[in-house]
């Protein structure tokens, strides 16, 4: 299958499709649509095809969700990276702040 195969089978709703086997076999009654080797439902699929640009007749094999897989988790620790980056920023700025109101807080 290709990638616009796979996202067209994830987005297929109705009698006899995946989308309601897997809801009626779903202990919870959610419904979802993982596929391939790292079980990426419809929507997560779509969102790195978006963001990554991968062309829809591209071959779902092994190889590409290896790829899909490394440059969505490349993503996810750089965020992660910025983040905590932020909060390191944030706590200077917050100890700073707080210092500065003890020292205001024992001069007055």
């Amino acid at each position: 299958m290709t990638i616009g195969e796979v996202l067209a089978f994830q987005k297929k709703r109705g009698a006899g499709s995946y989308a309601s086997f897997v809801k009626a076999n779903n202990p919870s009654g959610r419904l979802s649509t993982p596929v391939g080797k790292f079980q990426y439902v419809g929507s997560t699929l779509q969102d790195e095809v978006n963001k990554n640009g991968y062309d829809l007749n591209t071959k779902f094999d092994a190889n590409m969700q290896d790829t899909i897989f490394y440059n969505h988790a490349n993503r996810i620790i750089k965020n992660l990276l910025r983040l905590l980056i932020l909060q390191r920023h944030l706590v200077c700025i917050l100890k700073r702040w707080l210092a500065l109101s003890i020292w205001k807080a024992r001069c007055f």
